[in-house]
């Protein structure tokens, strides 16, 4: 989706230091965190405080659902729903999965996989669209008019479609291969309290990270090496800086440079830490959203995107307060990859705009 998740490790809370003038004499710099430390764990969490009482919609968690998927050999429940925003309708579209939509999918565990997207097409016409893996060698993409109802008090879709398989060369519907998509959808719901922070699991927030395969050293002179390797195709990126402790707070300054235009940035992790043994625990907070401007692309603040995500009234949220937990030790892990058959939102909801009815 468009919401921008930075990870550089963990969470970058873009807190500028200037290295140049800063005294190196005397800084802190504890032999337990001296080494190197290979991340095998992230689990994060997420704040919401909100400026009114409101319900929001919980896009990480199971609904109530007898909506299913029914065709040749298949009937599959959907039972989890997630709000998109399309900046190129101005409409919101409603996803629907039946496996969690950040589910770290493993190559002997894919099967069956659906993403519904409903929606309007370029007319105004309501649409639904699916993509499907059934089985290792069954594969489709099926599309209709729709007429869903969306109910916006409490979260619920009703529906009752056939949806054609696509013939993705000639781009008209294969009447003979059909699924038919009926029953109803209602969502997990989280309620707010007015400038009362509540706090959820915010799966969001870490899967790419371990994904990433993250690593670190940290040398006695205060070199810090900030290591990962891309989960897609192996290669390996090193960003160098420095380190330090104030208490039990752990500070690493590190320079990033663009692959671009090779432009270069000072980025900084800022997490308390507590060492056991051969363990490292590292954990950090901080508004989600602190500092970010409007998307050039469609004007909406980094707010805005979660305010869409959870069925929030829009500029209603005062704080996205996220937390983050890491658990490293001195022991390699194995190489991780994510499979290339892992649904894709983002490349999904290009895909079903393309699609014309009219």
């Amino acid at each position: 989706m468009n919401l921008k998740i930075k990870v550089l490790f963990i969470f970058s809370l873009s807190l500028v230091f200037f290295l140049a003038c800063e005294d190196e004499e005397g800084k802190d710099r504890p032999k337990e965190l001296v080494g190197t430390w290979y991340l095998h764990e992230a689990n994060s969490s997420l704040e919401l405080t909100s400026k009114i009482d409101q319900t929001a919609l919980d896009p990480f968690s199971k609904g109530t659902s007898s909506l299913s998927v029914k065709g040749n050999s298949s009937d599959i429940l959907l039972n989890h729903m997630m709000l998109q925003y399309d900046p190129y309708s101005g409409e919101e579209a409603f996803i629907l999965s039946n496996r969690p939509f950040f589910d770290d999918f493993s190559d002997d565990d894919i099967f069956p996989s659906i993403l519904l997207i409903l929606g309007k097409d370029d007319m105004g016409e309501q649409i639904a669209y699916m993509q499907a893996m059934f089985s290792p060698d069954e594969y489709g993409i099926y599309i209709n008019e729709s007429d869903f109802v969306y109910d916006k008090d409490n979260h619920s879709i009703q529906i009752a479609d056939t949806l054609f398989a696509m013939n993705m060369v000639t781009g008209e519907p294969d009447q003979s291969d059909y699924h038919v998509l009926y029953g109803t959808y209602q969502a997990k719901t989280i309620n707010l309290s007015a400038n009362i922070p509540k706090g959820f699991d915010f799966p969001l927030g870490s899967q790419e990270i371990v994904s990433d395969q993250e690593s670190m050293i940290l040398e006695e002179n205060g070199q810090a090496t900030m290591s990962h390797i891309d989960s897609y195709d192996g290669t390996k990126y090193d960003e160098l800086g420095e380190w330090h402790v104030e208490g039990k707070t752990l500070y690493i300054i590190v320079e990033i440079i663009d692959d671009y235009d090779g432009s270069t940035e000072i980025d900084s992790i800022v997490a308390t830490y507590m060492v056991n043994g051969s363990d490292l625990t590292l954990n950090e907070e901080g508004d989600f959203c602190e500092g970010e401007s409007p998307d050039d692309f469609d004007e909406l603040s980094c707010y805005n995107y979660f305010e869409l995500m959870f069925a929030l009234q829009l500029n209603s949220i005062l704080e996205t307060n996220a937390l983050l937990e890491l658990k490293l030790n001195k022991t390699p892990h194995s190489a991780k990859r994510i499979n290339m058959n892992r649904f894709n939102v983002d490349q999904i909801m290009d895909q079903f705009r393309q699609f014309k009815l009219k």
